[in-house]
């Protein structure tokens, strides 16, 4: 009964969600102050200053998506009212509210239950939109919308106040006794983010808690009401107070900002995510050639400890089973895992692609971690290793079965280690007490050799990582992401071009044409690409995150190998098919089991293969039925 009103509202949400353009946090005077939820953005009527100057409107005007956004949904309505009049009155309608939606600044309200009225139909959620000469139709398209929606205990409204207009499931009044606008907790979130935003989004994270303590008490069943306040105090969801997130224009970039109020100190989730701040150190590890760049926190140690406490604390013999599948795993490694190997790793996480070391490609990436005690890693990863060569080894019994195990060789005065698979070979090495990993040995060598090479320089010595770092302001950062978009986009192009055609081409094999080109030629994109980063600090107030892009949207053109994804997700298949049909050629004696062999020592350099024996090839005979002729 209610899913077509929740449709409803939704899709209006969305569609409006995406009026990415101009005045700051719309209808704040008109948002009562006790919102839990706040999401508001500007209309199209009024882009303001920052899109004239901005990246994103030369994309939009060398394309063709206001032709196609002003268009397809009309030629869906008539394609669809050819087999089923009713869906296509239904998707007119809803064009119908998403033009104005589109145009005028719109916020969306909710303010979770009225508490003085239990009934389902005091639920206080609201769509605003300040709809100028539009007014009048919106309202009555409102209006039309409600009446043909199913029966529902939720009772949306529409109703009228000068310019704006109002859907809501309460009893909305035109100016609320005290409006978002002059809440104190508002006004000291926003001014850690942008104040001329094209979109914002607050909530109240105590309040929201609140919400979800009441519709577990009255709606929640026996087991969430017994767990819900148990996973609240675990997970210390208390800690994070509120949150804002605003989106807009930054000169003729694209720049987004989020502050997240959780005062120190903390525990559960929260705590593994706090790291140490970036050294200087560490990005003198990154060559200065990087493409992708990324540095973020992860304490596994105390992620670890964080979801013991709240197994046990939720389901006790749950708890039980955890602990014995950890004491399970140290068993079968011959070492405590978690003492030896996940609280010795540091917290913090380097990646990078390098064209001098494994090319630009997502697969070429360098992973760098700095363990607590490098030693200790080391052992204990061989230990792992040799359990999963002897866990396979036990399943691919015989010796006409395939070898699937890690080996060990010594390169360059390092102690490699790898997965001999087809395809990719992941492989690791300690270097100085520094971990390297990559999807290839030989990113791993070229990493871990670069790192004692004095020569070259960092991406400290890059110059569009220092000018981005310039944008970032002074003071400790905890995480950082930096894409040298120019470079290498022309390998995404073809992303961004396989992921339009998708849409428009379903659409095109359905009877609703789409123009052929809505995404510009390369050569029009160019002259707008700058490099894309984001950084995160860490402070006992909470987390504040903020990142720049040319544009929205255009971290796709930084998307890589895609072609290699049907490869990779073949793989697996093509591996154990190629499994069944040596178990079926061949012939092992009942009983027969192949000693699990340790991993292979390499001391030096490979020798060169023998040359075969000069003597014809002859048919290698196959499996053999039992009533088989000799």
């Amino acid at each position: 009964m209610r899913s077509g009103i929740y449709r409803l509202t939704a899709f209006t949400i969305v569609i409006a969600a995406f009026a990415t353009t101009a005045i700051a946090q719309p209808l704040l005077d008109r948002v009562p102050d006790d919102a839990i939820v706040y999401l508001g953005w500007r209309g199209a009527a009024d882009v303001g200053p920052g899109y004239e100057e901005s990246h994103l409107k030369a994309v939009l005007e060398a394309s063709r998506a206001k032709e196609l956004a002003s268009n397809l949904l009309p030629k869906l309505a008539k394609r669809m009212a050819v087999e089923d009049a009713a869906a296509a009155e239904k998707i007119e309608l809803v064009w119908a509210m998403a033009q104005p939606l589109w145009r005028h600044p719109t916020a969306l309200y909710f303010g979770g239950v009225d508490t003085t009225k239990p009934e389902a139909s005091d639920l206080k959620i609201a769509l605003l939109c300040d709809a100028g000469d539009d007014a009048a139709t919106l309202l009555e398209t409102f209006k039309t919308a409600i009446a043909e929606a199913p029966e529902s205990n939720v009772k949306l409204s529409a109703k009228q106040f000068g310019n704006v207009v109002v859907l809501a499931t309460y009893t909305f009044s035109d100016k609320p006794e005290a409006a978002l606008a002059g809440n104190k907790n508002f006004a000291a979130a926003l001014s850690k983010t942008s104040k001329d935003a094209v979109v914002t989004m607050y909530v109240e994270h105590e309040k929201l808690l609140d919400f979800v303590d009441l519709a577990v008490g009255t709606s929640g069943g026996e087991e969430a009401q017994q767990y819900w306040p148990q996973a609240r105090k675990v997970l210390q969801l208390d800690r994070i107070k509120r949150l804002i997130w605003t989106s807009g224009f930054d000169g003729a970039e694209w720049a987004d900002t989020m502050w997240i109020e959780a005062p120190g100190p903390r525990e559960g989730l929260l705590a593994a995510l706090e790291g140490k701040p970036i050294s200087d150190e560490t990005l003198k590890a990154i060559p200065q050639d990087s493409t992708h760049v990324t540095v973020a926190q992860l304490d596994l140690g105390v992620l670890l400890a964080e979801t013991r406490k709240a197994i046990v604390a939720l389901d006790p013999d749950i708890a039980e089973q955890f602990e014995k599948g950890v004491s399970a795993a140290s068993l079968a490694v011959g070492a405590n895992v978690e003492t030896e190997l996940i609280n010795q790793l540091g917290s913090q996480w380097t990646t990078y692609a390098s064209p001098s070391i494994g090319g630009r490609s997502a697969l070429g990436r360098v992973l760098i971690n700095h363990p607590k005690d490098a030693a200790k890693v080391e052992r204990t990863l061989g230990l792992v290793e040799i359990a999963i060569n002897n866990t396979i080894a036990g399943q691919l019994k015989g010796p006409r079965q395939p070898k699937i195990r890690f080996e060990r060789a010594k390169l360059n005065g390092l102690n490699l280690h790898y997965w001999a698979v087809p395809m990719i070979s992941p492989a690791w090495a300690m270097k100085d007490g520094a971990m390297y990993a990559g999807a290839f040995p030989q990113t791993v060598v070229s990493a871990a050799g670069r790192a004692s090479n004095a020569e070259g320089g960092s991406i400290l010595d890059n110059a569009k990582f220092q000018e981005l770092s310039k944008r970032f302001g002074g003071g400790e950062i905890h995480s950082l992401n930096f894409v040298d978009l120019p470079e290498i986009a022309p390998d995404g192009y073809a992303s961004l071009l396989m992921i339009a055609r998708l849409p428009l081409g379903l659409g095109d094999i359905f009877g609703v044409s789409t123009p052929p080109m809505v995404v510009p030629p390369f050569e029009q994109i160019r002259p707008h690409l700058t490099p894309i980063g984001s950084v995160s600090r860490v402070d006992d107030a909470g987390f504040w995150f903020k990142s720049f892009s040319p544009f929205p949207g255009a971290g796709i053109l930084g998307m890589q190998d895609q072609g290699l994804i049907f490869q990779q997700m073949m793989l697996p298949g093509a591996l154990m098919s190629g499994i069944q049909q040596s178990r079926m050629a061949a012939t092992i004696q009942p009983g027969a089991v192949e000693d699990a062999e340790p991993p292979m020592e390499v001391t030096g350099e490979p020798e060169a293969p023998s040359a075969p024996p000069d003597r014809p090839l002859r048919p290698r005979p196959g499996p053999r039925s039992d009533d088989a002729q000799p």
